[in-house]
Protein backbone atom coordinates (compact mmCIF):
# COMPACT_ATOMS: atom_id res chain seq x y z
CA UNK A 1 0.00 0.00 0.00
CA UNK A 2 1.12 3.51 -0.66
CA UNK A 3 -0.45 6.93 -0.57
CA UNK A 4 -1.74 8.73 -3.64
CA UNK A 5 -3.53 12.04 -4.04
CA UNK A 6 -6.75 10.50 -2.72
CA UNK A 7 -5.32 8.46 0.15
CA UNK A 8 -4.10 4.87 0.16
CA UNK A 9 -3.62 3.23 -3.21
CA UNK A 10 -3.49 -0.49 -3.83
CA UNK A 11 -0.97 -2.13 -6.12
CA UNK A 12 -3.10 -4.74 -7.89
CA UNK A 13 0.03 -6.20 -9.49
CA UNK A 14 1.50 -6.96 -6.07
CA UNK A 15 -1.85 -8.37 -4.99
CA UNK A 16 -1.82 -10.73 -7.99
CA UNK A 17 1.73 -11.80 -7.04
CA UNK A 18 0.59 -12.56 -3.48
CA UNK A 19 -2.25 -14.69 -4.86
CA UNK A 20 0.16 -16.59 -7.12
CA UNK A 21 2.84 -17.09 -4.45
CA UNK A 22 0.91 -17.31 -1.17
CA UNK A 23 -0.42 -20.39 0.56
CA UNK A 24 -2.94 -18.56 2.73
CA UNK A 25 -4.31 -15.04 2.32
CA UNK A 26 -5.79 -13.23 5.33
CA UNK A 27 -7.45 -9.85 4.82
CA UNK A 28 -8.45 -7.50 7.62
CA UNK A 29 -11.02 -4.73 7.33
CA UNK A 30 -11.72 -1.44 9.09
CA UNK A 31 -15.48 -2.08 9.01
CA UNK A 32 -15.42 -5.37 10.92
CA UNK A 33 -13.16 -7.23 13.27
CA UNK A 34 -13.59 -10.32 11.13
CA UNK A 35 -11.02 -11.50 8.60
CA UNK A 36 -11.33 -12.96 5.13
CA UNK A 37 -9.29 -16.15 4.90
CA UNK A 38 -8.49 -17.84 1.60
CA UNK A 39 -6.48 -21.06 1.89
CA UNK A 40 -5.04 -21.70 -1.57
CA UNK A 41 -3.21 -24.92 -0.72
CA UNK A 42 -3.91 -28.21 -2.45
CA UNK A 43 -5.19 -31.16 -0.45
CA UNK A 44 -6.85 -34.46 -1.42
CA UNK A 45 -8.91 -34.73 1.79
CA UNK A 46 -10.36 -31.30 2.50
CA UNK A 47 -11.66 -28.57 0.23
CA UNK A 48 -10.03 -25.15 -0.05
CA UNK A 49 -11.17 -22.58 2.49
CA UNK A 50 -12.80 -19.31 1.56
CA UNK A 51 -14.37 -17.97 4.74
CA UNK A 52 -14.98 -14.98 6.97
CA UNK A 53 -13.25 -15.90 10.22
CA UNK A 54 -12.55 -14.47 13.65
CA UNK A 55 -9.28 -12.59 14.16
CA UNK A 56 -6.53 -14.31 16.11
CA UNK A 57 -3.70 -12.84 18.14
CA UNK A 58 -0.80 -14.01 16.01
CA UNK A 59 0.45 -16.27 13.22
CA UNK A 60 1.00 -19.18 15.61
CA UNK A 61 -2.68 -19.16 16.58
CA UNK A 62 -3.68 -18.97 12.90
CA UNK A 63 -1.46 -21.99 12.14
CA UNK A 64 -3.06 -23.93 15.00
CA UNK A 65 -6.51 -22.95 13.73
CA UNK A 66 -5.58 -24.13 10.22
CA UNK A 67 -4.22 -27.41 11.66
CA UNK A 68 -7.63 -28.04 13.22
CA UNK A 69 -9.57 -27.09 10.08
CA UNK A 70 -7.31 -28.96 7.65
CA UNK A 71 -5.68 -31.85 9.53
CA UNK A 72 -2.96 -33.54 7.57
CA UNK A 73 -2.21 -30.50 5.43
CA UNK A 74 1.29 -29.20 6.15
CA UNK A 75 1.51 -25.77 7.70
CA UNK A 76 1.56 -22.96 5.16
CA UNK A 77 4.98 -21.66 4.21
CA UNK A 78 3.79 -18.27 2.97
CA UNK A 79 0.89 -16.52 4.73
CA UNK A 80 0.00 -13.08 3.39
CA UNK A 81 -1.86 -10.66 5.67
CA UNK A 82 -3.00 -7.18 4.78
CA UNK A 83 -5.68 -4.72 5.82
CA UNK A 84 -8.02 -3.62 3.04
CA UNK A 85 -8.41 0.18 3.27
CA UNK A 86 -11.21 0.64 0.74
CA UNK A 87 -14.76 -0.43 -0.07
CA UNK A 88 -15.98 -3.92 -0.79
CA UNK A 89 -16.87 -2.70 -4.26
CA UNK A 90 -13.20 -2.01 -5.00
CA UNK A 91 -12.15 -5.30 -3.40
CA UNK A 92 -14.58 -7.09 -5.72
CA UNK A 93 -12.94 -5.33 -8.68
CA UNK A 94 -9.45 -6.24 -7.46
CA UNK A 95 -7.73 -9.50 -8.47
CA UNK A 96 -8.29 -11.02 -5.00
CA UNK A 97 -11.47 -12.95 -5.63
CA UNK A 98 -11.05 -13.72 -9.33
CA UNK A 99 -7.36 -14.60 -8.99
CA UNK A 100 -7.95 -16.86 -5.99
CA UNK A 101 -10.84 -18.58 -7.73
CA UNK A 102 -8.79 -19.12 -10.89
CA UNK A 103 -5.78 -20.47 -8.98
CA UNK A 104 -7.86 -22.91 -6.92
CA UNK A 105 -9.64 -24.15 -10.06
CA UNK A 106 -6.35 -24.48 -11.96
CA UNK A 107 -4.40 -26.23 -9.17
CA UNK A 108 -7.12 -28.22 -7.41
CA UNK A 109 -9.89 -28.50 -9.97
CA UNK A 110 -12.34 -27.10 -7.41
CA UNK A 111 -14.86 -24.40 -8.28
CA UNK A 112 -15.12 -22.06 -5.28
CA UNK A 113 -17.21 -19.43 -7.08
CA UNK A 114 -20.23 -20.04 -4.81
CA UNK A 115 -18.03 -19.75 -1.68
CA UNK A 116 -16.48 -16.54 -2.97
CA UNK A 117 -19.90 -15.09 -3.79
CA UNK A 118 -21.18 -15.97 -0.29
CA UNK A 119 -18.16 -14.34 1.34
CA UNK A 120 -18.41 -11.26 -0.87
CA UNK A 121 -22.10 -10.82 0.02
CA UNK A 122 -21.36 -11.32 3.73
CA UNK A 123 -18.65 -8.67 3.65
CA UNK A 124 -20.86 -6.27 1.68
CA UNK A 125 -23.60 -6.72 4.30
CA UNK A 126 -21.10 -6.05 7.10
CA UNK A 127 -19.90 -2.91 5.30
CA UNK A 128 -23.49 -1.70 4.80
CA UNK A 129 -24.38 -2.41 8.46
CA UNK A 130 -21.25 -0.61 9.64
CA UNK A 131 -22.07 2.42 7.48
CA UNK A 132 -25.61 2.54 8.85
CA UNK A 133 -24.32 2.34 12.45
CA UNK A 134 -21.88 5.17 11.71
CA UNK A 135 -24.59 7.39 10.24
CA UNK A 136 -26.94 6.72 13.15
CA UNK A 137 -24.26 7.20 15.80
CA UNK A 138 -24.65 3.54 16.77
CA UNK A 139 -22.44 1.38 18.92
CA UNK A 140 -18.80 2.25 18.37
CA UNK A 141 -19.65 5.62 16.80
CA UNK A 142 -20.40 9.09 18.07
CA UNK A 143 -22.51 11.62 16.21
CA UNK A 144 -20.71 14.97 15.97
CA UNK A 145 -23.54 16.97 14.39
CA UNK A 146 -27.06 17.42 15.63
CA UNK A 147 -30.11 18.55 13.75
CA UNK A 148 -30.37 21.76 15.70
CA UNK A 149 -34.18 21.79 16.08
CA UNK A 150 -34.12 25.43 17.25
Amino acid sequence: MRYGDNGLTVDFGRMAEAIDEGDVLVVGFEMTGKRLLIDLRSDDHSPPLVEVVDPLANAQQRNEWLDERRPGVPRPEHVVFFVWPHSMELLSESPLFSGSQERILREQGVDVSADIEDVRRDLERRERDDTQRALAGGEGYRTIWSRGDD
